[in-house]
Parts: structure tokens; sequence; C-alpha cells
């Protein structure tokens, strides 16, 4: 554990500087660039992408919709469920007798499981 009892977690804020960053990569574009598209300094937009930063609402708005990324997205980092049908019966099961909360933790395993496998199967932040 850090100081003040805090675990080794990313916190939203991270996580969304994360996103966008790795949306902004994947449309090959240089944070210069994202950075004067949105009006703001390319240290500060790194400092955003870093979880460093706070992001003020309305220029989250504006940066997503620079990268066509939906806000939802970006902000909780999963914008569906998987798709049911590919997994086994009983898995699929089990999913859907969760409740919500338990069903966001299942996809946020999954997000991180293939980030760590480099596929882009269930996460939508690949860069």
């Amino acid at each position: 554990m850090k100081s003040g009892g805090r675990a080794n977690r990313v916190t939203a804020r991270e996580a969304i500087g994360d996103r966008l960053r790795s949306a902004r990569k994947a449309r090959n574009m240089k944070a210069k660039n994202m950075a004067e598209k949105l009006g703001v300094r390319a240290d500060s937009l790194s400092q955003m992408e870093l979880g460093r930063q706070a992001i003020p609402a309305e220029l989250l708005v504006n940066w997503c919709s620079e990268l066509k990324a939906p806000l939802l997205t970006i902000a909780k980092g999963v914008d569906s469920t998987p798709e049911l049908e590919q997994l086994p019966p009983r898995h699929a099961r089990l999913y859907q007798e969760l409740p919500p909360a338990h069903q966001q933790l299942v996809l946020d395993h999954l997000e991180l499981v293939a980030r760590m496998a480099g596929s882009d199967t269930y996460s939508h932040s690949e860069e």
C-alpha cells in the first residue's frame, strides 16, 4: 500500500486519461496537435492524460468529440457487455445472473486480461 492507505490501483482520473491517450494514439494524432485542437497547452494535455490534472467537463466533451470516441466509453472504459453468444452457455448464464456491480467487475477483469494479452476483444481503450 502507498501512504495514506491507497492500494496500487488506478484512479478514475488516471483511467480516463489513459483511455483518451489510447484513443488519440489509435488515430495517430500527436499530443501537440490534439492540444492545439482543444485550445490547451501540450504540457497540460500530457498531465491530463497521465491523470495528474483534472479535466474540465466541457473540455472532456470536446476531447471525445475530436477523437470521435463516445463519452461513456471514455468515462467507463467499456460501453457494452461482452457478446454473450460468444461465451460458453454456462458462462453467459452465470454472467447474466450477476448483479450489475458484479457484472462491471467481470468486465473490468476482462479488460485487464485483454490488455495484458495484447488483445482488443473486450477492451475499448487499446493503443
